[in-house]
């Protein structure tokens, strides 16, 4: 994308960003992970223009928000419909809850194809959707595995569109939610992980919340790979208070109870998924993730002095995706 597009997709979005700028924001130096103060700032400026800093956590390679909204701004950022307003402003294009539940069904797929075996060892199982949106993702899986669904997410509109009365529908956070005895088979949390408020919180439910032979699947907006294609601030946004990358992914969530047993790098060119099974919580190692620190920065501040672009390859993977999303938008 050009210096001149992502200007023109900025000023978009300013009617919405007078909104935005509205509710409450706080500021923090403290990584959510390992409670680390020792930060690199990356950016002062998100992909939507807004004024916000975003840094490095140099102990454990999680980047992060520093100046983002409060528990009660994202709330309402979420639930009152804001959060569709601006990505649609930015995108140029009407992000409608029709388009979100057949898009959907092509992730579902995609899903399928790679944890069949694992969906399948779980059938008549109970599944929580965490952030499932409309649950279309949800509902395609039910049907194959017969799954007794239960869905989470805090926008309402999103979360009763298309509802069925035989699933459970939660408005709420993954990080309010009042933990019962129920244990589910399968946790998805699909597109998801990078907008939750408190990552650290929100992965500790998740452990306890998940059957002892369970299976979580969640997948990142892999941060390391995306700097490959642009400065930080052509991506990082608001609604994303967290960033992780493939390389920390093992170590961090080893720290909160979780082995990683698959990981799918095919079916979108920015995104990683896992499969995590529960095993006993380790102490956390940042032996690597020092490394791995040091190499990102230096990736980074190579945007000061250069601009590469998409090689023929990385040109056609993208365009490919878009246009399988732009298929299943138009679909039905």
């Amino acid at each position: 994308m050009s210096y001149l597009d992502i200007q023109r997709k900025r000023k978009n979005c300013i009617p919405v960003l007078t909104e935005v700028n509205k509710l409450e924001f706080v500021s923090s130096f403290v990584c959510n992970i390992c409670d680390s103060s020792e930060i690199v700032v990356l950016s002062d400026l998100d992909r939507y223009g807004l004024k916000i800093r975003s840094g490095l956590c140099k102990n454990c390679g999680l980047v992060f928000l520093i100046d983002r909204l409060t528990k009660s701004g994202y709330w309402e950022f979420y639930s009152t419909g804001l959060y569709r307003k601006l990505v649609s402003a930015y995108n140029e294009k009407e992000v409608t809850n029709e388009g979100i539940y057949n898009m959907q069904k092509y992730f579902a797929r995609n899903l399928i194809y790679v944890f069949d075996e694992s969906f399948a060892d779980h059938k008549d199982g109970r599944m929580l959707d965490i952030g499932g949106s409309s649950g279309n993702i949800a509902k395609v899986l039910r049907e194959k595995y017969n799954f007794d669904l239960t869905i989470l997410d805090p926008a309402e509109s999103e979360l009763n569109y298309k509802s069925s009365h035989n699933i459970k529908l939660i408005h709420s956070f993954i990080e309010d939610l009042n933990l019962t005895e129920i244990k589910y088979d399968v946790i998805l949390l699909y597109q998801t992980i990078d907008h939750l408020f408190d990552l650290r919180k929100s992965l500790r439910n998740i452990n306890k919340l998940l059957d002892e032979n369970g299976i979580f699947i969640f997948d990142i907006l892999d941060f390391s790979l995306c700097c490959n294609y642009g400065p930080p601030d052509n991506f990082l946004k608001i609604d994303h208070c967290f960033y992780l990358s493939r390389e920390i992914i093992e170590t961090t969530m080893a720290s909160f109870g979780f082995s990683v047993s698959i990981v799918d790098i095919n079916t979108n060119p920015f995104h990683t998924t896992f499969l995590c099974k529960k095993v006993s919580p380790s102490i956390f190692s940042n032996n690597h993730n020092n490394l791995f620190c040091d190499d990102l920065i230096s990736k980074i501040r190579k945007w000061q002095y250069d601009s590469p672009s998409y090689n023929f390859k990385d040109k056609l993977k993208v365009g490919l995706y878009k246009f399988k999303k732009m298929l299943i938008s138009k679909a039905e």
